[in-house]
């Protein structure tokens, strides 16, 4: 499983468009984790079915969650900690 991973600005940015379903749902429930630690994550998926999923698991994990779709139908999804006091 290939995932490009990058650090851009405020977010780290991770692209899972491509792999199967199943592939970006256990990445989901990884990168949860890393969103609960306090880094903010930026999902591009291709997988409607994830963005249907991924609200749900982002708020039982207390973190927010934020979904656009670009012109190429590659969705981004944000998951922010609720802890830092940010504003959005």
């Amino acid at each position: 499983m290939s995932t490009n991973k990058t650090d851009t600005g405020n977010y780290r940015k991770i692209n899972l468009v491509g792999q199967s379903l199943k592939e970006q749902f256990e990445e989901l429930g990884k990168l949860i984790l890393v969103a609960q630690s306090g880094i903010d994550i930026q999902i591009e998926t291709d997988q409607e079915n994830l963005i249907s999923i991924a609200p749900l698991k982002a708020m039982n994990a207390k973190l927010k969650c934020f979904m656009s779709k670009n012109q190429q139908n590659i969705w981004c999804l944000k998951l922010l900690n609720n802890k830092k006091g940010k504003e959005v």
